[in-house]
């Protein structure tokens, strides 16, 4: 507030200390007095106040309440009567209109905004020799906030080995639909070649010609055809489908590596959400804390009603992301299970941490074992191997083949009745079909494979790029974070609290507070940044396709994860009920609601 519109208030104390309930109630203006204006008021009562001077003009500066009738009062300080006691918790009654100053309200909440038709609130004054009616009034305008519920996360039981990433994929391995399927294509393709390279089965049969010639049975017996495949058919046939064995082995890796990819995602995932429900239960206890000292402040007349109401806001808001934590974890759980192809299996303790050693990977490194070894560039390498083989197919089938009959038969139309043979061989004439457009499909086709590597490298080239800027990323945030934010943060909230307990009036309460929030921010953030550092080592696995995240690099140490309750408590804190030891039992198929209370 300006100097001098302090010293307004201080020469209308005697008007101020006159105001009672049996006082005029008809004031000529309104003077809004903050509640500490009292004690400020009362420091100056043993002092002789100097006489009000009748002609004493207003300050040229716009006072703060510019907007109420203070601003333009008339020059001559009103009398005692005509000033109304107003405080910052004692709105003015309903019915009594301040005069206007011509300009439009400033700061007023919209009443379309949601929370506008929020009531007015008014506590009695502190009273040393009477709080109890205000701080009743305090307990009733802030209850105690509801009960957090159990703890959330299974613990780990004595005896009972936690899960581990290993355990997972095994399981995950034996459960999953798709290593089955991928398998059953291997089978599939084997069968496929075993069929390309066999020879066509001779026909055999029973065959009459010339019957009733001179009224006699004619040629009677049997005849036999046999095809005689040429150029080689069949061998190129058969090294076709064994390019797509191989294919179909390359896509069972590929299958194990994709599983492997979305199980230790969806653990880490859940690690991490895991971790999110712990900071984010001990950010509410943090928070609530605060809120209940404010609370005690207010009752005890050492802070005004909104103080509290604004800690009670970030209480519920921090209770929000509980929520959403809790969430978080449900459906993390559930997609674990799911990706392990157990979408029944209960909830259950990870041992993992996103604080593990991370895995140091090398750019340049990683680059080329992807360019060479990847499934897909496999894959793509073996397409064009079957593309050659079937120009070189399409190219021999413009040989016909031979087909041959041979038929012996019993003649009965005349005697000696003896045998004949019959002999056909043929081959179809290469006049209008010579196969020309299924040659031109096949060039065609090996045209297109010979590209495939190329397009297969570029789009693993970028994948790279994207997975290793996230993990180059979170790399140097996660040692910003352990060199500088947390050790910065820390260190600047032990030293507001400990000025505060030996200088409380050279801190602010509300500094404590936000380098409370600061901290627990930073903290909540740094877990997030351990969490995508994961989500980006887990893609460079898949890009290298390691079977193991301990054999991708060697192990990079990262900070542990502050405690919260530990380096941070407030000063004086108060014991709170609203944490409870109880658990939910592990094994238990059945889910808890995220809803805090419940």
């Amino acid at each position: 507030m300006h100097s001098k519109s302090l010293g307004w208030i201080a020469l209308a104390a005697a008007g101020i200390a006159g105001c009672s309930s049996t006082a005029a109630r008809q004031p000529e203006f309104a003077v809004r007095v903050p509640e500490y204006a009292p004690l400020y008021v009362a420091s100056q009562a043993s002092q002789a106040a100097p006489a009000a001077p009748t002609n004493w003009p207003m300050p040229q500066r716009q006072p703060p309440y510019a907007g109420q009738p203070f601003a333009s009062a008339p020059s001559p300080l009103p009398t005692a009567h005509a000033v109304r006691c107003v405080s910052d918790e004692e709105p003015i009654a309903p019915g009594v209109k301040q005069p206007s100053t011509g300009r439009p309200p400033r700061l007023e909440v919209p009443e379309d905004l949601p929370g506008a038709q929020a009531p007015a609130i008014s506590l009695p004054r502190f009273d040393a020799a009477n709080p109890q009616p205000r701080q009743r009034a305090v307990a009733a305008l802030f209850p105690d906030l509801p009960p957090l519920g159990p703890e959330f996360v299974p613990p780990t039981r004595p005896g009972v080995r936690a899960l581990s990433l290993a355990d997972v994929e095994s399981i995950a391995r034996e459960h999953s639909p798709a290593i089955r399927q991928a398998a059953a294509n291997v089978r599939a393709a084997m069968g496929a070649a075993v069929q390309a390279g066999l020879y066509p089965n001779p026909n055999f049969g029973y065959e009459a010609d010339n019957i009733n010639t001179g009224n006699t049975a004619g040629f009677q017996g049997a005849f036999f055809e046999q095809a005689i495949k040429t150029g080689g058919k069949l061998q190129l046939a058969r090294a076709s489908a064994m390019v797509g064995v191989e294919n179909a082995q390359v896509a069972l890796r590929k299958a194990n590596v994709d599983l492997a990819h979305q199980v230790r995602g969806a653990y880490f995932a859940a690690v991490v959400a895991q971790e999110n429900v712990r900071v984010s239960r001990a950010l509410v206890k943090f928070t609530e804390e605060a809120y209940h000292l404010q609370v005690e402040m207010t009752k005890g007349g050492q802070a005004t009603v909104y103080e509290p109401m604004q800690l009670r806001v970030l209480a519920f808001q921090a209770r929000s992301n509980l929520v959403q934590a809790r969430n978080r974890y449900t459906a993390a759980w559930k997609q674990l299970a799911a990706a392990a192809g157990v979408p029944g299996l209960p909830p259950a303790p990870l041992s993992g941490s996103v604080d593990a050693p991370v895995p140091l990977v090398r750019y340049d490194a990683a680059l080329v074992r992807v360019l060479n070894e990847h499934t897909d560039v496999l894959t793509a390498l073996n397409n064009i191997r079957q593309a050659r083989v079937n120009v070189e197919l399409a190219y021999a089938n413009r040989i016909p083949d031979i087909s041959t009959h041979v038929a012996v038969q019993k003649d009965y139309t005349a005697p000696p009745f003896g045998a004949a043979v019959n002999v056909a061989v043929g081959i179809p004439l290469p006049i209008w079909d010579r196969n020309q457009g299924n040659i031109e499909q096949a060039e065609a086709q090996l045209a297109s494979a010979v590209e495939g590597p190329h397009a297969t490298r570029d789009d693993l080239t970028n994948r790279l790029a994207d997975a290793f800027e996230r993990y180059d990323d979170n790399r140097t945030l996660v040692e910003y974070y352990n060199k500088h934010i947390l050790p910065d943060q820390v260190q600047a909230f032990r030293g507001i609290r400990q000025r505060y307990e030996i200088e409380p009036d050279a801190v602010a309460f509300s500094d404590i507070v936000n380098a409370q929030q600061t901290l627990a921010t930073s903290v909540s953030a740094y877990v997030t940044t351990l969490g995508s550092l994961w989500t980006a080592v887990v893609d460079l696995a898949a890009l290298l396709e390691a079977d193991d995240l301990a054999r991708l690099g060697q192990p990079e140490s990262v900070p542990p994860i502050p405690d919260i309750e530990q380096i941070a408590p407030l000063p004086c804190c108060h014991p709170t009920p609203l944490w409870q030891n109880r658990v939910i039992q592990t094994g238990d198929g059945r889910w808890p609601s995220a809803d805090l209370g419940k």
